[in-house]
């Protein structure tokens, strides 16, 4: 099949250093283990934590039986995995990626076929006939004030007055991937960010459904259906690209394709050599640079993800780039973004620092300037 593997408990999800989702965590550890409920649902906007507090569930309770669970990423789920009656959880994970009848009709299926096994359904959105189907539900709401306070002081290196703290808070609504990346930034040695930078930089960048800005009023946030990639190959026209260097959020109504070339573009003009990929390609790399110097030749992979400012790249993806740059022994790799990366992405890319670089809107954007 697609991807199915086990969930690794790595110190990014350390038990010790949650914080929140107590009552969630109870309930779920009565539901799954008490009383061995079947079919379980937990939801919740993006990026407010459901991935999160499964690691955390399975941290505490499967600790040394992590060979009895399975981890299915829906976007990869092509056909049926093979039957193995050791496996006693199943967590289908990233089920909004094409949420439709027939997506609901495969895990029906799937969950019928396998009548001893418990299954953890992990998706933003919710269906009329998978509801039917559950035992029970986890929503997920965004954190208190007093929990992310508690986020931010625990993973802040250095101290903030409160003040500031509150208003860091108030921004993000307590959504803890954007408190998370508040302490990333705030923590980076070798860029002194302000508080006052971090609340310019996220109310200016990162537009996240439901948060406001400095003005106390909604930001706005495009919400334009993912288009399908087109196969012909073509280097934007100095045209576009100059209407993009003066607005550069008009890289969200580009096609997927389109945002590709792009990129390639913007390398192409600071002296790489650009290869890019086919459209059906298959294999983690949308372009393959190449810059030649006197000291050698360097060849990099550079993955381009057009993701909406609401979206911000995760982990996983992040690590794929990361298995193929070392598994074809390239010079490095760039995972490229018209939104921002997740704190564990970041943190991910830190264990690879020379091999693996991240390049989201902001940064983006300072390519544009040097043009």
């Amino acid at each position: 099949m697609g991807t199915t593997g086990f969930f690794s408990f790595d110190d990014s999800f350390s038990s010790g250093s949650f914080v929140g989702r107590e009552a969630e965590l109870s309930y779920l550890e009565t539901r799954l283990i008490k009383e061995k409920r079947r079919i379980g649902l937990i939801t919740g906007k993006n990026a407010v934590g459901k991935t999160a507090m499964v690691h955390i569930f399975l941290d505490r309770f499967f600790k040394g039986r992590k060979d009895e669970v399975e981890v299915i990423y829906y976007p990869q789920f092509r056909e049926l995995p093979p039957p193995d009656d050791y496996i006693k959880l199943v967590i289908i994970e990233e089920i909004s990626y094409d949420f439709s009848q027939d997506t609901v009709e495969r895990i029906l299926r799937y969950i019928d076929q396998n009548p001893n096994k418990q299954f953890l359904l992990v998706s933003p959105f919710e269906n009329s006939l998978l509801n039917r189907h559950i035992n029970y539900k986890i929503t997920l709401q965004n954190f208190r004030v007093d929990e992310s306070l508690e986020i931010l002081t625990n993973t802040l290196q250095k101290s903030i007055g409160h003040q500031e703290a509150l208003k860091l808070i108030a921004l993000t609504q307590g959504n803890p991937y954007l408190i998370k990346l508040i302490s990333y930034f705030l923590n980076d040695p070798y860029h002194l960010y302000t508080v006052d930078d971090i609340l310019k930089m996220i109310s200016d960048n990162i537009n996240v459904s439901g948060i406001v800005g400095l003005n106390g009023k909604p930001i706005e946030t495009q919400s334009q259906e993912f288009r399908q990639i087109v196969s012909d190959i073509k280097i934007f026209n100095s045209s576009v690209l100059s209407r993009i260097k003066s607005n550069p959020s008009e890289m969200y109504k580009l096609k997927p394709r389109e945002f590709e070339e792009f990129i390639a573009e913007l390398m192409l003009k600071q002296g790489y050599i650009v290869d890019l990929t086919q459209a059906t390609r298959d294999g983690g790399k949308d372009l393959i640079v190449a810059r030649h110097q006197d000291i050698g030749n360097f060849i990099y992979y550079v993955e381009c993800k057009q993701f909406q400012p609401k979206n911000p790249v995760g982990v996983k993806l992040v690590r794929e780039l990361g298995g193929t740059i070392l598994a074809d022994k390239v010079t490095a790799g760039i995972m490229i973004t018209s939104s921002y990366f997740s704190p564990d992405a970041i943190e991910f890319s830190q264990k690879l620092q020379h091999q693996l670089s991240l390049v989201d809107y902001v940064k983006l954007k300072q390519w544009l300037k040097i043009l």
